[in-house]
């Protein structure tokens, strides 16, 4: 049985993920452990990375940039 998928071309998706961006953007160090989990958990839910994955991108696309410097 597939596992069903939000559908991140709606309107009301686009309108969540913008409204759960901004909570992690502004409270994320704020938020307790739990918190941050659940947060990620509601990220996978709708195929979207976690906070850790953007991080380790970031760093891994700025390490290449320097390697190409």
């Amino acid at each position: 049985m597939k596992k069903p998928k939000a559908n991140i071309q709606s309107q009301m998706t686009q309108e969540l993920i913008m409204l759960l961006t901004d909570l992690e953007n502004c409270d994320r160090q704020r938020m307790s452990s739990s918190g941050k989990h659940y947060l990620d958990g509601i990220w996978r839910l709708l195929g979207q990375p976690t906070y850790a994955e953007i991080e380790a991108n970031k760093k891994k696309a700025l390490s290449n940039l320097e390697e190409e410097e």
